[in-house]
């Protein structure tokens, strides 16, 4: 097997960095979906929802490394669709 170049290797890292653009977008639209279902006068934060979410994608991944920072990365969308909650009531 050959040893790939950095630069093939960072192409790589670029197509999956826009694969998560695409599914942030994605992301959004369902949580805009999501408010508009809720209406305006729904909690915009669904602790319980939010903790049950962290367990089983923590659960869904081999990485140790990767688990540490489930909570933290997903507290980034969580906090994405409430502001999107509260500009687009």
């Amino acid at each position: 097997m050959t040893k790939r170049t950095l630069q093939e290797i960072r192409d790589d890292i670029d197509d999956v960095d826009l694969q998560i653009l695409r599914l942030l977008e994605q992301r959004i639209e369902l949580a805009k979906e999501i408010s508009e279902v809720k209406g305006t006068d729904a909690p915009l934060t669904d602790s319980q929802r939010e903790s049950e979410m962290v367990r089983l994608l923590s659960s869904k991944t081999s990485s140790s490394l990767l688990k540490q920072y489930i909570e933290r990365f997903f507290s980034v969308c969580w906090a994405m669709s409430k502001e999107l909650r509260q500009r687009d009531p």
